[in-house]
């Protein structure tokens, strides 16, 4: 053992000087305080080589006031078009609340009622300026009426009862005496009966007539048309049709210019009228409805029930349930005794067999 420490000691002495030659150790004053903040932000000194005081208070200084950072630009504000402004709907028309509902009143005996608040009126606003610039202008060029195109004195829809009370009401009793004509004794679609006669369990519906007023040649034509009161009847059966869309009749009409083919229209009169009728139908009409030549002429067949009659509807009128139906089937049939077929992907559109 005391050999071993001999030569470890003899070693050290040998190297000592060199370790001192290439080392330098730091003055125990450059080395700053572990708790100090800049000894956090220092790089560590074990590794710095030739340092001084010097140079450690300059990297301190550095630390302790950092360079400023550079101005900050005011961001520029983009020059922007001012906005378009809202476009306004034609004849737009506020949406309104309805009004709120009144308050409970009491009637004598104390009890509180809660009266229903008053219907709330449409507030569009009709333009009724055309109706009666045409009214002017066609009043100036023929005899002036009172009813032109089906308007009354405050401009709205002519409707029979309107006609009761009108000025006109003499040439109104005219018109409905030639439909009941026609209907009685041209067309054969109806006929008097007596009331008693009908089935019990056969329901009768009411007289419905509309009036209508026409232009035909320059002149007016009052046209009341005898209608059967379709919302009473007791037939069950199908009642719908095919009709003609208006994409069918653009393409037809579009066909006939590029083909500058030949077009040729036609207005079937009285085209409800003739059809054949599985049953019977039957209506009441009043004393006020039927004029007092149509009583005169019809005396002896006209069987009166108090202040109504009964007519049997024998074939088909306007009104009926299965008018419609009726009558398109009556068109195919005809049209077809020339060789023109309905097509089964397009209804209501007929080509002939050639």
């Amino acid at each position: 053992m005391p050999l071993i420490s001999a030569a470890l000691d003899a070693l050290s002495s040998c190297f000592t000087p060199a370790l001192q030659e290439h080392t330098t150790t730091p003055p125990l004053t450059s080395i700053p305080p572990l708790i100090t903040p800049t000894s956090i932000l220092q790089p560590p000194l074990a590794h710095t080589h030739h340092a001084d005081s010097s140079s450690i208070t300059s990297a301190s200084q550095r630390v302790k006031d950092p360079a400023p950072p550079p101005p900050i630009q005011p961001h520029a504000t983009p020059v922007l078009d001012p906005a378009p402004p809202p476009r306004t709907q034609p004849h737009a028309t506020p949406e309104l609340d309805p009004p709120p509902l009144p308050p409970p009143s009491s009637n004598s005996e104390g009890d509180t009622t809660t009266s229903a608040p008053p219907p709330r009126r449409s507030h569009r606003r009709r333009d009724t300026s055309y109706s009666r610039h045409s009214a002017h202008l066609l009043a100036a060029s023929v005899q002036t009426m009172s009813d032109v195109f089906a308007l009354d004195a405050d401009n709205r829809p002519l409707t029979y009862r309107a006609t009761r009370t009108s000025s006109d009401l003499a040439l109104w009793h005219i018109a409905e005496s030639d439909e009941l004509i026609r209907l009685i004794e041209t067309t054969h679609t109806m006929d008097w009966m007596n009331p008693a006669d009908k089935a019990k369990h056969r329901s009768a519906s009411y007289y419905n007539p509309q009036v209508k007023v026409k232009v035909k040649d320059g002149a007016l034509h009052r046209r009341v048309r005898g209608t059967y009161g379709g919302n009473i009847s007791d037939y069950s059966g199908i009642r719908s049709s095919w009709t003609a869309d208006m994409q069918t009749v653009k393409l037809l009409l579009n066909a006939v210019v590029s083909e500058n083919a030949e077009l040729c229209t036609a207005d079937i009169g009285d085209f409800y009228l003739g059809s054949d009728l599985e049953h019977d139908e039957f209506m009441y009409l009043t004393r006020a409805q039927i004029p007092d030549d149509i009583q005169a002429r019809c005396r002896s067949r006209i069987v009166w029930s108090g202040n109504k009659t009964l007519v049997r509807i024998i074939e088909g009128t306007y009104g009926l349930r299965q008018a419609g139906r009726l009558a398109n089937q009556k068109l195919i049939t005809l049209l077809s005794s020339s060789h023109r077929y309905q097509q089964t992907s397009t209804r209501c559109l007929f080509k002939h067999n050639t």
